[in-house]
């Protein structure tokens, strides 16, 4: 069999072939409620041809066709923690279980491009959307309007606007049970770093922070930081926490993430103050590396795998046109390690 250009092949082609009608082969690529039964001899015979030929689906033919691009797109900001595009690799290992590819579209801090790479994600035919970015304080207008017929479209995190899919994140729960853990270690003078900025997230630890220290009538101590990764801020910045920690005199710290925890903890034995002994350290994240640093990082993880397979179920229901159902929860928890742990238990 002399082989053609993998990309002027047509079912037309392998249907000659295999000597079979292009209903058949097209009923034995995209397996759909159909009258066509397409016996396993004769769907094996297609499947060989099809890899002799190489032949690779037209997607914007089979879009105007009508068939299932069996492509799921992803909106992600392009500057997002490490963490959102760790929740990115369950998405695509979800969505292959069902047969789905995934076509990313990225923008940072720009309603206006993200908005454009939303709508570019749809002309190129994607089955749905999953949205991984869509907190922008201050542009919910502008947002409303661009998701205005976001009718296969899955939010993960709760937006500003009414949708009709989405996963909501418990962002308070890890915190709280944090919080729990550090005064059975007797820890008392607790205290958070946040970040600058109004993003759901970072109200949802806080108010978390908040209820646990209320509910152990316990003194509160926050302390605002500007967020950067640069080395040089992340030294600054692990500086001024140690600071905070020793003119307050506190027993524990909620960092803002993962790298900022272990930043804090080199900063704080660099001044003979013993981790957990003498502070107790929570990152948050649950980051790889955590395991490895010394002593090994407690963090809050934000259940990502889970955060993935709901999306990814809720998503393919709005593509069957399954009947809405509440929106699933999804919980973040505290991870104890080493970092924490003054008493062994």
């Amino acid at each position: 069999m002399v082989k053609k250009k993998n990309n002027s092949i047509t079912m037309r082609d392998i249907a000659k072939a295999a000597n079979v009608s292009v209903m058949t082969v097209s009923q034995t690529l995209n397996p759909r409620k159909s009258p066509v039964r397409v016996s396993s001899a004769t769907q094996e015979k297609i499947l060989q041809i099809v890899r002799e030929l190489d032949y690779q689906p037209n997607l914007a033919a089979k879009v105007l066709a009508g068939e299932s691009s069996h492509m799921i797109g992803i909106l992600i900001d392009s500057l997002a923690p490490a963490v959102t595009f760790r929740i990115l690799s369950h998405i695509e290992r979800e969505a292959a279980k069902s047969g789905y590819g995934l076509m990313t579209a990225e923008a940072h801090d720009n309603v206006t491009r993200l908005c454009d790479s939303y709508h570019r994600l749809l002309r190129h035919g994607v089955d749905g959307i999953i949205s991984l970015a869509h907190d922008y304080p201050g542009k919910e207008e502008q947002l409303q309007k661009c998701f205005a017929n976001a009718g296969k479209t899955v939010f993960i995190d709760k937006p500003c606007f009414q949708s009709l899919a989405c996963v909501e994140l418990d962002w308070s729960s890890g915190i709280i049970d944090a919080v729990d853990h550090l005064t059975k270690q007797n820890c008392r003078r607790i205290g958070i770093i946040r970040s600058h900025g109004d993003w759901r997230s970072l109200r949802g630890r806080l108010d978390g922070y908040r209820q646990a220290m209320q509910k152990q009538q316990l003194q509160q101590f926050i302390l605002l930081q500007q967020r950067s990764y640069e080395t040089l801020e992340v030294r600054q910045s692990a500086k001024e926490s140690v600071d905070f920690i020793a003119a307050n005199r506190l027993d524990a710290i909620f960092a803002q993430n993962d790298f900022y925890a272990a930043a804090i903890i080199n900063e704080l034995q660099r001044r003979h103050i013993e981790v957990p002994g003498q502070v107790a350290v929570v990152g948050y994240d649950n980051e790889f590396f955590t395991d490895f640093f010394n002593p090994a990082i407690s963090s809050i993880d934000w259940g990502i795998a889970a955060q993935a397979a709901e999306a990814v179920r809720l998503l393919k229901q709005t593509i069957e046109g399954s009947a809405a159902c509440p929106a699933p929860v999804v919980k973040t928890r505290f991870i104890i390690r080493g970092s924490t742990q003054k008493i062994t238990i």
